[in-house]
């Protein structure tokens, strides 16, 4: 009997041992279970943090293809008025060019009959904080009229100045110092 006693007992300190072990293990395992569940709630939160940012991008794709449909409408509808503003124009030139020899443009902008086009010279220059105005003065001027008479005539002479345009807005007669867009 002693035996079987001691074989029991060796038995019995075997499956502690072994109870011991598989507790351990299951206490790693249950760590592990609630490792990978907080891992799985934190990948759910990502995929519905992703699907949430995939129907914003698809509205904003939406959004943006709306805008490129009205882009398209604009610039159509502004290639159709550039065509029709360059169909009148030609129009217009063909109607300017009926009666005119080949090379006669006076009054489309040239001086002669030459392809010379007209420039007119601008002045720049630095602004006088008085300007003279332009005068008109009277002379008498007596004239004989044919049967002795002598009548007196006024005639009106307008001094010339030179007016100015100036570098800060292209006004002329602006003086630069009162310019409003220097301000």
């Amino acid at each position: 009997m002693s035996e079987k006693l001691l074989s029991l007992s060796t038995r019995l300190n075997m499956s502690e041992d072994e109870n011991k072990g598989l507790h351990v293990d299951l206490v790693k395992s249950m760590a592990q279970i609630v490792g990978i569940e907080e891992e799985k709630k934190s990948l759910h939160d990502k995929v519905s943090f992703l699907e949430g940012e995939y129907k914003g991008i698809l509205e904003f794709k939406k959004g943006l293809e709306f805008k490129i449909i009205k882009v398209d409408r604009v610039l159509n509808e502004s290639q159709e008025l550039l065509k029709r503003h360059s169909q009148n124009t030609e129009k217009l030139d063909k109607m300017l060019a009926i009666g005119k020899s080949v090379g006669d443009k006076r009054g489309l902008g040239f001086t002669n009959e030459h392809n010379t086009f007209t420039s007119s010279k601008i002045v720049f220059g630095k602004g006088d904080p008085n300007p003279i105005p332009p005068q008109v003065s009277t002379s008498p001027k007596t004239t004989n009229n044919g049967k002795g008479k002598q009548e007196k005539k006024l005639i009106k002479k307008k001094t010339q100045t030179k007016l100015f345009v100036y570098f800060t807005c292209g006004e002329h007669g602006r003086y630069s110092a009162h310019c409003i867009h220097n301000k």
